[in-house]
């Protein structure tokens, strides 16, 4: 209950801001979703999919294109 108490105290000096509201909103959306994963780690959430296919859009963006193996290479290796 003190705990609670002491959110909402310290929440109340930041609420006539909307920029660090929303970053105190964003904060806690990430534990809740942290929360979420480590009680189930079969699903994986939005934002999680998301930064791991912008993540592969960015490594394809700065791969040498020169250099890279053809489909027919890798099946060769295969």
């Amino acid at each position: 209950m003190e705990l609670n108490a002491e959110l909402f105290h310290q929440l109340s000096y930041l609420a006539d801001d909307e920029t660090y509201m929303q970053k105190v909103l964003k904060f806690i959306c990430d534990l809740v979703a942290q929360k979420a994963k480590s009680e189930n780690d079969e699903y994986i959430t939005k934002d999680e999919l998301l930064a791991g296919i912008g993540q592969g859009l960015k490594e394809m963006k700065e791969c040498d294109y020169a250099n890279a193996k053809t489909l027919q290479d890798v099946i060769d290796e295969l």
